[in-house]
């Protein structure tokens, strides 16, 4: 939930909109990155601050991929919420690859701030950090992506700086594998243009940067994220039945629990009210199949008497092309019978599944 504010108060948020990860840390483990949040589900929490009075004074477009391999999808963020991004100061944060062909379209959305997350200036440091880097669609040697993204960072910071764009270097101490780097990683960067670096991890190594940078500790309580996001069913993002859509459909492989992809499923279970006006199943409705041409439309057409729709994962197409239709996809692993019960005004919000941490090594 959004945490209480006075009427008006300025702040920051965290929009993670981001879904293509553009590399892995060595140290950290192989698994898929949480969801991104949908354009839809950011212009609803957009509009839920609005209406509640917040003064937006920041936003921050970020992972729980890298902005820059998302470039497309960002994009088309940024387009749908102009509008509402008016007054705002933008930032977008990444690793750095590519940045040099985006300067203009940066500009034109008048992004004032990009974030590089930069913690190497060496390759040696690189190849100790990285697991895989991931420059375009295909993933290099370590060796040569290390290289390269060495490279592209420092142009990037020296193309945007000239472009009039801040530059702040975000740098995640790992002892005894970069910290050594701190103070040339900063002297780097500022030479190149940077105008301030943020350090996650050991105010210590404030001390060194000091002289080259600006420097402050990242603190991800500075901003704030959305309340729940796509992996939660929590805050402004619970949808509400209506007369034209009382239903809820529900991917599930037993009946009991939330526990399908909604790619998976070749079947969904539809919730709705009784005469008694409690919510209990009403019948399995077939799914199109895998590979039909607009495979979501027409699914959208078929649950056009439904408002929600749970699975335990989903795509950003099927849930941007169900969203555009009426229905909102949220995510869960919990127990049918309590989601169903929740969304419709009953039980606790707690029931769905929390977004997890960011920082899990994955951007």
């Amino acid at each position: 939930m959004i945490p209480d504010s006075p009427h008006g108060e300025k702040m920051k948020i965290i929009l993670p909109v981001a879904s293509n990860a553009s590399h892995c840390l060595a140290s950290a483990p192989e698994e898929k990155l949480p969801e991104a949040l949908g354009a839809d589900e950011a212009m609803i929490w957009l509009d839920s601050l609005h209406g509640a009075g917040r003064k937006i004074e920041a936003m921050e477009f970020s992972g729980p991929g890298d902005v820059f391999s998302s470039w497309p999808l960002v994009q088309s963020c940024l387009e749908l919420l102009r509008d509402r991004m008016e007054g705002s100061s933008l930032s977008v944060t990444g690793l750095g690859l590519n940045v040099q062909g985006l300067v203009t379209d940066l500009q034109r959305y008048k992004i004032s701030t990009v974030n590089l997350l930069v913690d190497a200036v060496t390759e040696e440091t690189g190849l100790e950090l990285y697991r895989w880097i991931r420059p375009g669609r295909k993933t290099l040697p370590v060796k040569e992506a290390v290289q390269l993204l060495l490279k592209e960072q420092q142009a990037a910071v020296t193309a945007l700086s000239r472009a009039g764009i801040t530059v702040v270097i975000r740098f995640t101490v790992r002892e005894g594998v970069n910290s050594h780097e701190v103070s040339e990683v900063a002297r780097k960067m500022a030479a190149l243009g940077a105008a301030a670096m943020e350090i996650d991890g050991a105010e210590k190594y404030l001390q060194e940067v000091t002289p080259h940078l600006a420097a402050s500790i990242y603190s991800v309580q500075a901003a704030m994220k959305p309340p729940g996001g796509p992996d939660s069913c929590t805050g402004h993002f619970v949808p509400g039945a209506t007369a034209s859509r009382p239903n809820v459909a529900v991917a599930s492989s037993g009946g009991l629990e939330v526990d399908l992809h909604l790619g998976q499923a070749d079947r969904l279970l539809i919730y709705g009210p009784r005469e008694d006006g409690l919510p209990c199943l009403l019948e399995s409705r077939k799914t199109p199949p895998a590979g039909a041409a607009d495979r979501w439309t027409l699914l959208a057409e078929d649950l056009s008497d439904c408002f929600c729709l749970l699975a335990s994962h989903a795509g950003d197409v099927p849930r941007s092309r169900l969203a555009e239709h009426g229905v909102k996809v949220l995510l869960s692993d919990d127990q049918i019978e309590g989601v169903v019960d929740m969304l419709y005004g009953g039980g606790k919000k707690g029931k769905c599944k929390q977004r997890k941490e960011i920082n899990n090594g994955n951007s």
